[in-house]
């Protein structure tokens, strides 16, 4: 049975109600049932009507409608703004663990403070750049390696090129290490790097160790020779990560 509210103007008044996403919302002014002053547990305040209001309908710009987390929140930013589907994608990526063809991940996370779209987008606008013609990324772990965690501090917009020389197809090594793989037609482990513009076979050894030492000598290298192609181009902070990179053999 649906539950019954009384008539009485007074006793309306007050009436508190979880609606759809969450949120909790009163009738703070019941003048009429087309005219409902309410507030919702964020402050943020509204009018609607009572059975808006009871079908728990009415919602806030900071109820979580995006995944369960993310909210709109209030100002100059909207759904049509550029930086809108990056963010969505983002939490999705953080949220929808088992969904594989999301390209999910199960141990990252969002910072709570960019659960909340407006405080993205104001990053978003304060710290993007273009590099000629080159897709941006959205990076989370060049700035701080192993980091696991979306947020202002750790994130940096990287030109698509650049971000190439971080892809160590951890997937298809099996138990090499970075940089390493198994060739058993002739019992050797390989050598390979993936440059900015290509992929580069650097010989085949009788040790994974031997193999990985010249990967690491080599993608090293090429990190600052990138790094320097592009340091007038990308943030300071963005060309010191990649020019003190360090390749480890458990990365």
């Amino acid at each position: 049975m649906a539950k019954s509210y009384n008539t009485d103007r007074k006793t309306r008044e007050g009436t508190k109600i979880i609606n759809n996403f969450g949120s909790v919302m009163t009738a703070i002014k019941y003048n009429n049932s087309k005219n409902v002053e309410i507030e919702f547990d964020s402050g943020f305040k509204t009018t609607n009507t009572w059975n808006m209001f009871i079908k728990k309908q009415i919602k806030s710009p900071y109820c979580k409608t995006v995944y369960g987390v993310g909210c709109l929140g209030e100002g100059i930013f909207t759904p049509n703004d550029k930086w809108y589907q990056m963010w969505r994608s983002m939490l999705c990526r953080t949220i929808y663990t088992n969904n594989k063809s999301a390209n999910c991940y199960s141990d990252i996370s969002v910072c709570e403070e960019w659960h909340n779209y407006q405080n993205f987008a104001r990053w978003c606008k304060d710290n993007y750049y273009e590099v000629n013609d080159e897709k941006m990324n959205l990076d989370k772990d060049t700035l701080v390696k192993g980091n696991k965690i979306y947020s202002p501090d750790t994130c940096v917009f990287v030109p698509y090129r650049v971000n190439m020389i971080f892809v160590n197809n951890r997937g298809l090594r099996g138990d090499c290490p970075v940089g390493v793989s198994y060739d058993s037609s002739r019992d050797k482990f390989s050598a390979q790097c993936s440059t900015v513009d290509k992929y580069i076979h650097l010989g085949r050894y009788d040790s994974k160790n031997e193999a990985f030492y010249v990967y690491k000598t080599f993608k090293e290298k090429h990190m600052k020779e990138v790094a320097e192609e592009y340091k007038k181009y990308i943030p300071y902070t963005l060309y010191l990560a990649i020019i003190n990179y360090t390749v480890e053999i458990s990365d």
